[in-house]
């Protein structure tokens, strides 16, 4: 049997364990992982190298351009299964489109998605409590907040409607009904196969206690430096305003309770980049679910990394500030 995964960006020793990448060689599966970056994010895929990507010539390959890609594909086996962890874009159309028009099995990923974003109370309420939502705040970034606000819709309903056009796979692989529920393809004959999110494995395979520590876990999603900047319109946030309020809470946070506050660092992070505006405080790498099982409490804004406390039974803070709405264009 032979398998191709496509993945976005360069592959990490991270993606390599998630993937199951060993478990597939030892069963003597052929596993070819190809980076289709440099077809639909450029920009990015010339910009940024993940500070442990990996070098395996015989199982890592990059794609130039879709020519390329579809003779690597047809140089597989008739029998070869395309996997796509790329997501639905207007980017991914074509990639898509190649993989179906070489007879190839194509299977989507879509067990580690966040669930569509819903209205909240005030956005979905009167213009009456819309326009307080406004008001009430710095009345001198009302005309700022006001286009980022319509940027993000109109990107949301163009990103929304590409969907539309998205092919059809044969096989979507699916971690619950709020991922795949906003999908939309060319055809509904196609076979879903319902399976659990990726930290779901890394959760059984760590130890269990029954207590935490005096430790409190920041899920950083690395807001001001994220490689996923160099791709979207919206700008980052800033890193001194940014951390400098998260500092403030974490503070107070330490204060009231006598607990510290660790960070655990986003997987496509750079430490040397963050670690000067965390005021001293430490930053894990690769430790999240370690950190999240001896903790007290978990505090993020919408990490798909809550998934570890939900399952750990911790205690959460969501936090939201306007730098998040900067960013995201909501809170």
């Amino acid at each position: 049997m032979q398998i191709l995964i496509l993945v976005s960006q360069r592959l990490t020793s991270r993606d390599w364990q998630r993937f199951g990448m060993q478990s597939l060689i030892e069963q003597d599966i052929v596993v070819q992982i190809i980076d289709v970056g440099p077809i639909i994010y450029p920009k990015m895929a010339a910009a940024y190298n993940p500070r442990d990507a990996l070098q395996d010539e015989g199982h890592l390959a990059r794609a130039d351009s879709l020519e390329d890609l579809r003779l690597r594909i047809q140089s597989c086996s008739d029998r070869c299964a395309v996997i796509s962890y790329l997501g639905f874009g207007t980017e991914t159309i074509e990639i898509h489109r190649t993989v179906k028009t070489s007879g190839r099995l194509l299977l989507y990923e879509q067990v580690n998605a966040l669930p569509p974003d819903e209205p909240s109370p005030v956005e979905s309420g009167s213009l009456l409590a819309r326009l307080r939502k406004y008001f009430f705040q710095d009345i001198s970034s009302l005309p700022q907040r006001v286009w980022r606000s319509i940027r993000f819709r109109m990107r949301r309903d163009r990103d929304s409607g590409a969907q539309l056009v998205q092919p059809a796979p044969d096989l979507l692989i699916a971690g619950g009904l709020l991922s795949v529920s906003h999908l939309q393809f060319d055809s509904d004959r196609f076979r879903t196969i319902w399976a659990h999110a990726m930290d779901y494995d890394q959760y059984l395979a760590t130890p269990k206690t029954d207590r935490g520590e005096p430790l409190i876990v920041m899920l950083d999603e690395n807001f001001a430096f994220h490689p996923e900047f160099l791709i979207h319109k919206n700008r980052p946030a800033d890193p001194e305003t940014y951390y400098g309020t998260l500092n403030r809470l974490f503070d107070h946070l330490e204060e009231s309770t006598g607990w510290k506050v660790v960070i655990a660092a986003h997987p496509r992070s750079d430490p040397d980049q963050i670690s000067a505006f965390l005021a001293g405080r430490p930053l894990v790498i690769d430790k999240t679910i370690e950190l999240v099982q001896k903790s007290r409490l978990v505090v993020g804004h919408a990490s798909t990394a809550f998934n570890y406390a939900v399952l750990c039974r911790k205690p959460t803070l969501f936090v939201t500030m306007d730098q998040i709405e900067h960013v995201t264009g909501k809170r």
